[in-house]
């Protein structure tokens, strides 16, 4: 039986839920997962420009105010209506009554996880820090200091590590949240920015910040903003940013005798797209540098939390540009190829489902057989919102026998 893992968004829950979601709902929440066998659940602490985790360096969500919402770019593909606009306030009050009643949400989730014997992790998103009407994050406070274009002419809300003071804010943010007696730590580099990603552009058009363009001219003697250059090399000079984030996740994990697992597509690139273009084509990409991550030895990967990476889509649908995959081998059945045999690594590689909870009957058993048939070593399902209040607990029963 391999582990199954399901990721807890607080915000979604708190949603559906429609009011302060507390300690009872937290033991029925446990109670349900540990029932069904559940092996750990994953607290999400922040996501899309809002933190609901109080801490001494940012403030925690309470208030949502998209008319003073910062411009990167024609927010027509968002299609936030009214009534949204709506919801979203309703449940930022719900957040401010909850810091009244309960006091933090993610030392609450700890405490209860303590008494019901349950593992709690958490899941991080540190490119994923705006949304229009949430105005205390890193982007709006800083758009100068977010991802540029080769001109220098455009921006995405996504702030760029390749600016160490994005870094440190990150990282003094997550300090405070590693304080809290939680396990591991799940890290992904994904961003609900997508809608300031253009969809008119040419590929490989991001990721040019003038510390990461200056970086590299040092490194190699060439100014990517005049000179000839290989786009393959230069994406893989900025993924070193990511991986210096990492490398200070994993120390302070380390420090927490604690493991960091980092979620990446399959292959060596993570690309980056904008959702509903209507074509296939990369906004920026840096390179996965998993075999370096792994070496730290307290860190381990879990694959494909971007795309739905298993067989029911049709073809090309479950593969990224970049990503492995034929018509008759979709990307998950390449674990093996791509990370070797791993009958003595010191480090796991889990599997991840996008579900979908008009397709559960179909995608649940396909990700469990597929993470057992290709030497997975366990399964992270997003999320128990969608167990509590649209499906049934009892569908994951069994599931990972």
């Amino acid at each position: 039986m391999k582990p199954l893992s399901i990721h807890w968004d607080y915000y979604d829950q708190v949603y559906e839920y429609g009011r302060v979601y507390g300690r009872d709902a937290m033991h029925h929440l446990y109670e349900s997962a540990q029932a069904v066998g559940v092996g750990s659940l994953n607290f999400r602490v922040e996501g899309a420009g809002m933190s609901w985790v109080p801490t001494t360096c940012r403030p925690a969500f309470d208030q949502y105010t998209p008319e003073k919402a910062v411009d990167f770019a024609d927010f027509s593909r968002l299609s936030v209506a009214k009534e949204s606009h709506q919801r979203r306030r309703e449940v930022a009050d719900i957040f401010k009554q909850t810091y009244a009643q309960i006091g933090n949400p993610l030392e609450v989730a700890c405490e209860v996880a303590r008494q019901d014997g349950m593992p709690l992790n958490i899941y991080i998103c540190p490119y994923d820090q705006y949304f229009p009407g949430l105005n205390d994050s890193i982007v709006h406070q800083h758009p100068d200091r977010c991802i540029t274009s080769r001109d220098g002419k455009q921006r995405l809300a996504v702030p760029s590590l390749a600016y160490p003071e994005n870094r440190l804010w990150l990282l003094n943010y997550y300090r405070e949240i590693f304080q809290h007696d939680f396990a591991d730590a799940i890290v992904y580099p994904n961003s609900h920015a997508w809608y300031s990603y253009p969809i008119d552009g040419p590929d490989d058009w991001f990721g040019f910040e003038q510390p990461a363009v200056q970086d590299y001219l040092e490194r190699t003697g060439i100014d990517v903003r005049r000179d000839p250059f290989d786009i393959n090399d230069y994406y893989k000079h900025y993924g070193t940013y990511w991986t210096m984030l990492l490398r200070e996740l994993a120390t302070m994990q380390q420090r927490r005798g604690h493991r960091l697992i980092v979620g990446m597509d399959m292959g060596p690139w993570q690309v980056y797209l904008p959702w509903g273009a209507g074509k296939v084509m990369t906004t920026w990409r840096h390179h996965n540098d998993w075999q370096t991550w792994t070496s730290w030895k307290n860190v381990d990967l879990c694959v494909g939390h971007q795309v739905n990476m298993w067989e029911y889509d049709m073809w090309p649908g479950n593969r990224l540009p970049y990503m492995p995959g034929e018509p008759d081998k979709p990307p998950y059945r390449f674990a093996r190829e791509f990370f070797g045999d791993r009958n003595d690594a010191d480090y796991d590689v889990y599997s991840f489902l996008t579900l979908h909870a008009d397709r559960a009957a179909t995608e649940l058993p396909m990700a469990a057989k597929g993470t057992h048939d290709e030497g997975y070593d366990g399964l992270i399902v997003r999320e128990a919102a969608d167990f509590e209040f649209k499906l049934n607990w009892q569908c994951l029963r069994g599931l990972m026998d």
